[in-house]
């Protein structure tokens, strides 16, 4: 009985809470994507009252070079 009421709980989270709109971006459904972000900045608007600020494009990281380019040479062809 206790399982039960477990697997009843899941099904209601399940139900509940939506589905990530960066795993549904990455596997092609944009548009549903996008539907789910609207309305999660559209509640956020209404529950403080004043429009969000807008979006900043990603950081992108520098580039990184090896520490030293001999470490690379050992890994590949390691001296003997």
């Amino acid at each position: 009985m206790i399982g039960a009421v477990g697997a009843v709980m899941v099904w209601w989270i399940r139900l509940r809470v939506p589905e990530s709109p960066r795993w549904l971006a990455s596997h092609g459904r944009v548009a549903e994507a996008d539907r789910i972000l609207c309305d999660l900045e559209q509640r956020v608007e209404a529950e403080s009252g004043s429009p969000l600020p807008p979006v900043a494009g990603p950081e992108l990281p520098a580039p990184r070079r090896p520490a030293s380019p001999r470490y690379g040479k050992a890994l590949i062809c390691p001296e003997q």
